[in-house]
């Protein structure tokens, strides 16, 4: 009688921890979502602006001339010209505009890309992703693909 008495209390005991064991793998996966969600992204990557000639920056505003390179997250730009307003997330480019985004290639004779939005604005600009091939006085992204 000892051992049926010891087997069910074996039985609970083993329930009771995989009960257990359930709980914690589900307060596990329901906190990923949390954790998750405060990861920063790359729409929080760090902006890196390179140049041949003059870089500037004063206010909030970073100016770089001549040969100009941009990368932040998945997107390469090069220009002649090139001002980034920190309040506005705007980078105004002038002069054989050339912006990288993912496999897209945007070629225009200047614009403005938007570092939180990556909407894409461009004058005289067109596109070279196949299939899709576009060109226009003014351009503009409608969304990041």
């Amino acid at each position: 009688m000892v051992l049926a008495l010891h087997r069910a209390f074996g039985t609970v005991l083993l329930a009771f921890a995989m009960r257990t064991l359930v709980l914690l793998l589900a307060a596990l996966l329901a906190s990923a979502g949390f954790i998750r969600g405060e990861i920063k992204g790359p729409e929080n990557a760090p902006i890196e602006i390179t140049s041949t000639g003059e870089t500037t920056y004063e206010n909030g505003l970073a100016t770089a001339r001549d040969n100009v390179a941009i990368h932040i997250g998945n997107t390469d730009i090069y220009a002649d010209y090139a001002q980034y307003h920190s309040a506005t997330h705007d980078v105004e480019l002038r002069g054989h505009v050339r912006i990288y985004r993912d496999m897209s290639l945007y070629i225009a004779e200047s614009g403005v890309y938007n570092t939180e939005t990556k909407k894409i604005r461009a004058i005289n600009g067109r596109t070279e992703s196949q299939p899709y091939f576009l060109s226009g006085q003014n351009v503009t992204s409608l969304s990041e693909n």
